[in-house]
């Protein structure tokens, strides 16, 4: 059973359903758009988080295939997403990484392994579900 779960924590991953009605979806927080000069401190958390959410930090998964790193998924698809989010190193700060994102319907940490995460501010903030 030990071997099991240490399987799973070495996946690193989030995976996330998202419920896609119109001709995107937020799948991470975009922060190029959201960051408000007026603030400082809000600023601050928004740059470490953004620094740790990149292509070169996390693999995206849409239905089972990879897709290039994108904050926001484009297709005339519609309905239910299951997106997996395996992260390569274990990262020390995620804050705001789902901070609007409406479509976002459920979420599965299990296999998330947060060891060394000292940041996760606002991780859902604006989430309507």
């Amino acid at each position: 059973m030990n071997n099991k779960l240490n399987n799973l924590k070495q996946k690193n991953e989030i995976i996330c359903i998202y419920e896609k009605g119109g001709e995107y979806v937020n799948l991470l927080h975009d922060y190029d758009k959201n960051i408000d000069n007026s603030n400082v401190e809000d600023n601050k958390l928004y740059i470490n988080g953004r620094n740790n959410i990149n292509e070169n930090n996390i693999d995206i998964y849409l239905n089972d295939k990879k897709i290039k790193f994108c904050t926001r998924y484009t297709s005339k698809e519609r309905g239910m997403i299951k997106v997996k989010f395996i992260f390569k190193k274990l990262l020390n700060c995620i804050n705001h990484i789902f901070s609007g994102c409406y479509d976002l319907y459920s979420v599965d940490l299990s296999s998330f392994d947060s060891t060394n995460v000292k940041e996760m501010c606002c991780m859902f903030d604006r989430c309507k579900r």
